[in-house]
């Protein structure tokens, strides 16, 4: 079946949670944070089921599809931990980004992938001059332009949380 992640490995258990949340157990299922309880209490259960944090189905085969994440978080390089879902609404209450994405997975900063509304972006354009025979110029005055409006959206947001590239 080629639209799911295939059949668990040999010797791992799989259900899911009431919630649909996809847990497994078995010998290659990690066993732990490194000295830390806490965390580990957090994702492995008394029973011993792992609670992968994915939405998942289990078809009659065997076979898992992943349907999404109960949890959406992005966790930075310095283990700051960002819900991207409230900074790409903020964001889109800028008319001007038709579709927001925040990714940041593991990197030091986060980057917005936009798509712009083209009506508001050749009125703003125009407005600001971006006509220009360089390039590489007008590439850094436009993102230059998108950070700022990105960043006068997340003025609120904590200073980890910050767009740094667009």
């Amino acid at each position: 079946h080629p639209q799911t992640v295939g059949p668990p490995l040999p010797g791992v258990e799989v259900k899911l949670s009431a919630k649909d949340e996809l847990l497994v157990r078995g010998p290659s299922v990690m066993l732990g944070y490194w000295q830390n309880a806490e965390a580990t209490a957090g994702v492995i259960d008394r029973e011993g089921w792992f609670h992968t944090g994915d939405l998942a189905r289990i078809e009659a085969s065997g076979h898992i599809s992943i349907t999404g994440r109960s949890k959406e978080i992005i966790v930075l390089s310095n283990g700051e931990k960002i819900p991207p879902a409230e900074m790409e609404q903020a964001i889109a209450g800028d008319h001007l980004f038709d579709q927001v994405m925040i990714v940041g997975e593991g990197r030091p900063f986060l980057t917005a992938l936009v798509v712009l509304n083209q009506s508001i972006w050749h009125k703003l354009a125009s407005a600001h001059c971006f006509e220009t025979p360089n390039e590489k110029e007008l590439s850094a005055l436009c993102e230059k332009e998108l950070l700022q409006r990105i960043a006068d959206r997340l003025r609120t947001f904590p200073g980890y949380a910050q767009v740094k590239r667009v």
